[in-house]
């Protein structure tokens, strides 16, 4: 830090790079992180839907070997990856860190429970080493109609990717 005034595109430099850039920027990503806001929650609905109807669809395959496809959810995790996280460096965020996430060892429960599970977990929403509920959108008529497009349109994507391997199925 200088004790100089100096300017910068007519104020003061420390300001500048400080505040007014720093404003600046996040005035202008502001649009996008409005727009990418669901993004997350609509990922682990496609990922859900898809899991549901690969369990359908392994279900009546007519290839040998049964398989037990679920999907598991850890829970929020604390990882080294999120330990310097934004979160953790404000009040709440670290307040909300002690109180809701896991560690590794305990989320690790979840996943070795879905892989560990019986034929009652095929095709299932698993969390808290439990068969979890789904939202009502996700076990309606529109749900399953959505889960049939999402199939088909992800299919098509992964075989253009890995040509023929949905004839894995």
């Amino acid at each position: 830090m200088t004790t100089e005034f100096n300017e910068a595109e007519g104020n003061e430099s420390q300001i500048v790079v400080n505040a007014i850039s720093q404003l600046l920027l996040g005035l202008l990503v502001l649009p996008k992180l409005r727009q990418s806001a669901t993004q997350y929650n609509v990922s682990k609905l496609v990922e859900l839907l898809f899991v549901r109807e690969l369990a359908t669809r392994t279900s009546a395959s007519s290839k040998p070997g049964n398989v037990i496809v679920n999907i598991v959810n850890p829970g929020w995790v604390i990882t080294n990856m999120t330990n310097g996280g934004e979160r953790r460096k404000s009040f709440m965020g670290s307040l909300a860190t002690k109180l809701l996430a896991r560690k590794t060892e305990v989320s690790s429960r979840t996943v070795v429970h879905g892989a560990h599970g019986g034929l009652e977990t095929h095709g299932q929403y698993l969390s808290d080493c439990k068969i979890g509920t789904v939202s009502a959108f996700v076990s309606s008529d529109e749900g399953a109609e959505v889960q049939t497009k999402l199939w088909l349109e992800l299919s098509d994507i992964l075989d253009k990717v890995e040509p023929g391997v949905m004839d894995i199925l």
